[in-house]
């Protein structure tokens, strides 16, 4: 019987060499190739977004190498914020700064008040009605000036008419002030007893305020 038995043929030894051969090759490609490939491909996006990260950060030192003057900047920048939306908003010297606005546009500011504040979000709104006698142009001045102004403020509507001497003009401007905190000087929507009491201080009336700083001069 092991005499009828021959041996394989080269061709068969080379053949069942480069089966076993391609599939060992096959097996290194799946396991160990592919799992480095894609490692590799990894690292290089993860050092391509921290390259990215490190230039950004070359920029921003180049371009800020006095520390202390970007801190004022900053610092700056910060006082405008509060200022566009402070703390709180007191009526008091809301009469007080727009009295003096108007009188830098001689106009008259005959009146200040303001209505029921109401919290929206994190922000407290109040409603703010004027009445401003004197030259249409110098009101409109005065009205950009107070809408474009430091302060936070939104232009609601204005009414207006003729003076009965025919030469001013008579207008009533509803603006809506802003602030972070609170509110003094006018009503809150939902506030308590306590809080309204807090919040009635001084008279509204810009009349006062302007004969107060007519007895001054």
């Amino acid at each position: 019987m092991l005499s009828k038995f021959t041996a394989p043929s080269e061709n068969v030894k080379y053949g069942i060499l480069f089966f076993i051969t391609l599939i060992a090759c096959i097996f290194i490609y799946i396991f160990v190739i592919t799992p480095l490939s894609k490692d590799r491909t990894a690292l290089a996006n993860k050092l391509t977004i921290e390259n990215t990260k490190l230039a950004a950060l070359q920029t921003f030192a180049g371009q800020n190498q006095n520390y202390e003057a970007l801190l004022k900047i900053q610092k700056a920048k910060v006082e405008q914020a509060r200022k566009k939306l402070p703390d709180t908003v007191a009526v008091p010297d809301l009469i007080s700064e727009y009295n003096k606005l108007a009188e830098n546009n001689n106009i008259f500011l005959k009146s200040l008040k303001p209505d029921q504040a109401v919290k929206v979000g994190q922000v407290f709104e109040m409603p703010v009605e004027m009445t401003l006698q004197g030259d249409y142009f110098k009101i409109i001045t005065f009205l950009q000036q107070v809408e474009n102004g430091e302060r936070f403020v939104t232009l609601q509507g204005t009414e207006f008419d003729a003076d009965k001497s025919g030469q001013d003009l008579n207008m009533k401007a509803k603006f809506t002030v802003y602030a972070l905190k609170n509110v003094l000087g006018a009503p809150i929507k939902g506030g308590n007893k306590q809080n309204a009491n807090k919040n009635k201080i001084a008279p509204t009336d810009a009349r006062m305020g302007q004969a107060a700083s007519n007895v001054k001069k």
